[in-house]
């Protein structure tokens, strides 16, 4: 069997953190959980933190002080991992692993350390805004090109800023993230839609 090179988007894909970022984006926010939920999916419907987007100083320093209230708020509310999707992870032989995330390190970090599983890397904001630079980092350290890795994601925002980059044929949706299966067929084929966590191993054979 061959050794993949597979980079996951947190939020979604690894952790149950849609409820708890709706409750947490709610505190900050001041608005309710349903209002909430709209704009967090609507957010994710297309890229916002592709490097195409010039950022001051003064954006990037709020941004900060947001997410930082908002990783406290996650910590606060001691999010579930989807422990079934990191069985499978297990499961393939000599995977290379990173994770790539817009959120904080701070409560992502510490979650992803409870696996025990060997990710070479864990990027969050603290290390760019953009996930494409997150992905060349990652490529760059393991010498491979980014058309070489497989990326997973659960929402439709990733495929459309990273599709350029990558294979468009390696990126892989999971539905049971923020976007479910009809939302992520827009810009994937269902083949490369993953329905259940065992479906992973399944379109890498």
């Amino acid at each position: 069997m061959s050794v993949h090179n597979l980079i996951f988007d947190f939020d979604g894909v690894l952790a149950d953190t849609l409820e708890a970022s709706v409750m947490a984006v709610s505190t900050i926010d001041g608005t309710s959980p349903e209002e909430t939920r709209e704009i967090i999916l609507r957010f994710f419907d297309t890229p916002s933190h592709d490097r195409k987007r010039s950022r001051s100083a003064e954006w990037l320093a709020e941004k900060l002080a947001w997410n930082t209230r908002y990783a406290e708020e996650m910590v606060r509310q001691e999010f579930a991992l989807f422990d079934d999707f990191l069985e499978e992870i297990r499961q393939l032989p000599g995977a290379r692993l990173a994770v790539v995330s817009s959120g904080m390190g701070t409560y992502i970090i510490p979650k992803l350390k409870e696996t025990g599983l060997p990710f070479s890397h864990i990027l969050c904001f603290e290390d760019s805004h953009s996930k494409e630079e997150k992905v060349e980092r990652i490529c760059a350290d393991w010498g491979i090109g980014p058309r070489e890795a497989y990326y997973v994601t659960d929402t439709r925002s990733d495929v459309i800023e990273l599709r350029e980059l990558l294979d468009p044929a390696k990126i892989i949706g999971c539905a049971w993230g923020f976007h479910g299966h009809e939302t992520l067929a827009q810009v994937l084929p269902p083949g490369q839609i993953l329905r259940e966590f065992s479906d992973l191993r399944r379109i890498l054979r």
